[in-house]
Order: structure tokens, then sequence, then C-alpha cells
């Protein structure tokens, strides 16, 4: 991302532009994070995918605080024919990211 930006900017970690109230301000400099989640074939027979977004969102706020700026999950390894109860699989996912 340092590309984007002036060698200045890159050494101060911010840009200064002026804000909404006309003020000069040091913004941070961008950064992207990225999520991975690996799915089942039947998805749709675990979570909704109000429930699958839920989790991603979970998995987007932990990339962008990891130094790796990356969040990998998998809800693979679950059958869709488990006893396991589907909402607990799919709000209760934390303990499988990394």
């Amino acid at each position: 991302m340092e590309s984007f930006y002036q060698k200045e900017a890159v050494h101060q970690g911010c840009i200064q532009a002026r804000n909404r109230e006309g003020d000069i301000q040091c913004f941070p400099l961008m950064t992207v994070s990225s999520v991975i989640l690996e799915l089942p074939e039947q998805i749709h027979r675990i979570c909704s995918p109000e429930e699958i977004g839920a989790l991603i969102a979970r998995m987007k706020k932990a990339a962008k605080q990891s130094v790796e700026k990356l969040s990998v999950a998998s809800l693979a390894h679950f059958k869709t024919d488990s006893a396991d109860n589907p909402a607990t699989v799919c709000m209760d996912a934390s303990f499988h990211l990394n």
C-alpha cells in the first residue's frame, strides 16, 4: 500500500489533509484486511445467509486487529446431518477463528 503514498507520508505513518471541519488532520494510511471462510457444500442446512454474514463481520474485525490482517476459519468439518445445534455452530464459531 505504501506505493500509493509519498515518502513523507509513509515516514509519518499518515497523510495530512483537511477534515470535514476544514482543519488539518493526520489520517492513517490505508490497510487491507482479508477474510477466508471455508464452507461445506450444504452450508444452507447449517447456517442462514445472515448467520454467515455475521460470522464474516466478526472475522473482518479480527483481521483488522491482527498483525497479518488476515482471519481464516472453516465450517467445512461440520456434517449437515450432525446432531450439533446449527445455531450453535454458526453463532459460536469463534473457536475456529485463526
